[in-house]
């Protein structure tokens, strides 16, 4: 059996040109709030404030078990998708209080880069292809203008929950005590726990990337 394994960078991970599908006879996204708040805690915890200045740690995420070729544009996600997801929606809510607070440039590019992307032929696609019975999560996350939208489907509101967990704990009055341990902060200190998020979503949280071209071969190193 031939296959990939590299730790990498979500940059690394989500900067290519590739889509990363989630096939429909996958299992639903499924993680609760309780699963969320681990994860950002472990990010947090992650984070030092010292003196006014947020330094990253590695942190390490997880193995995400992927099939398709280098040259692949389809990659397909055969374990992993539930920390992706969330990824995924941490960039993207990260990006959008960025613009709110006046880093619009910054917000944009981190759009470009990890939420959508645009083939050698200039076609917009979108990074994460969850190919699920509704478009409920690409209009809700994968652009930076939220677009209002109702929850049909027993996935959708499950979407809606994490969405509504991150977007609490990105709250500027979480973020006083999480980083700065502190009551409140200005709006200077939360621009820049905002940036130092981002960093260590993108740069310090590393999964151990395993590569199968063979798609039975791949499930087979899942189970």
């Amino acid at each position: 059996m031939n296959f990939q394994a590299e730790p990498i960078t979500i940059d690394t991970l989500l900067s290519q040109t590739k889509r990363y599908v989630i096939p429909r006879y996958q299992r639903e996204f499924s993680w609760t709030k309780e699963q969320i708040e681990e994860l950002w805690d472990d990010i947090v915890a992650n984070l030092e404030e010292r003196n006014g200045e947020i330094t990253c740690s590695e942190y390490f995420l997880g193995t995400l078990v992927l099939a398709g070729s280098d040259e692949s544009f389809d990659i397909e996600i055969v374990d992993g998708q539930q920390r992706i997801t969330i990824i995924t929606m941490l960039i993207s809510l990260i990006s959008r209080k960025l613009k709110k607070v006046g880093e619009e440039a910054s917000a944009t590019s981190a759009f470009n880069n990890y939420i959508k992307g645009t083939d050698r032929r200039g076609r917009e696609f979108k990074k994460l292809d969850k190919c699920s019975q509704s478009n409920y999560f690409s209009l809700l996350v994968q652009d930076l203008q939220p677009h209002e939208c109702p929850a049909t489907t027993d996935e959708d509101n499950r979407i809606k929950d994490a969405y509504d967990t991150i977007e609490r704990l990105l709250s500027i009055d979480n973020i006083s005590k999480c980083i700065f341990k502190k009551n409140k902060i200005d709006n200077e200190e939360y621009t820049q726990s905002l940036f130092a998020l981002l960093d260590q979503v993108i740069d310090s949280l590393k999964v151990i990337r395993v590569n199968v071209i063979d798609q039975d071969q791949a499930y087979i190193i899942f189970e």
